[in-house]
């Protein structure tokens, strides 16, 4: 397991280096080395998170992913869907601020939270129900909200991502395996 994380960041680190001959406008691709869990690089002098420096909590009680991050197709999905029920519990993936708790266009009702270690951003959307307020200040797998359907969503389920240094990173490189 550790093994594995050391070689993806080895490799996204090289193809990172590497990128400086693709030329202007490399945008990055999505690296699936030796792993289930890709990262994304957006920008060639973009250092991913440690691995071990963001261990994040499923968000849900019961994890059933309906549609994984991606890149490469239209349009993108910078996220994970998980799915369940109307009003089921959700949870902070990580200690830390609550940074937006609001309605943002096309997620419907969302929660952004700041992690004070490694400056990344977890946001939660289509939530029906929301149990935090700006500023606030939230412990791991505390629970922030209800799922729902909110926004452009077509189905109830939790869409969930990580962001650093304003690029998306798949959320499946810092949750445990199911």
């Amino acid at each position: 397991m550790v093994y594995m994380r050391i070689l993806t960041l080895l490799t996204a680190f090289f193809i990172s280096a590497c990128s400086t001959f693709v030329g202007p406008g490399y945008r990055g691709t999505s690296h699936n080395i030796g792993t289930t869990k890709p990262i994304v690089i957006n920008r060639s002098d973009y250092k991913p998170l440690p691995s071990d420096s963001l261990l994040l909590a499923w968000p849900v009680g019961q994890v059933s992913i309906t549609s994984k991050f991606r890149t490469r197709k239209r349009p993108n999905h910078k996220g994970l869907d998980l799915d369940g029920e109307m009003n089921d519990p959700l949870y902070a993936a990580e200690s830390g601020t609550v940074i937006f708790s609001g309605w943002q266009r096309g997620f419907g009702r969302v929660v952004k939270i700041k992690h004070r270690q490694t400056q990344a951003i977890t946001l939660y959307a289509h939530m029906n129900k929301i149990l935090v307020k700006k500023g606030q200040q939230v412990k791991k797998r505390q629970k922030i909200g209800k799922m729902g359907r909110t926004g452009r969503a077509t189905g109830t389920h939790l869409h969930f991502e990580v962001i650093h240094d304003g690029n998306h990173i798949n959320p499946e490189f810092y949750l445990p395996l199911q």
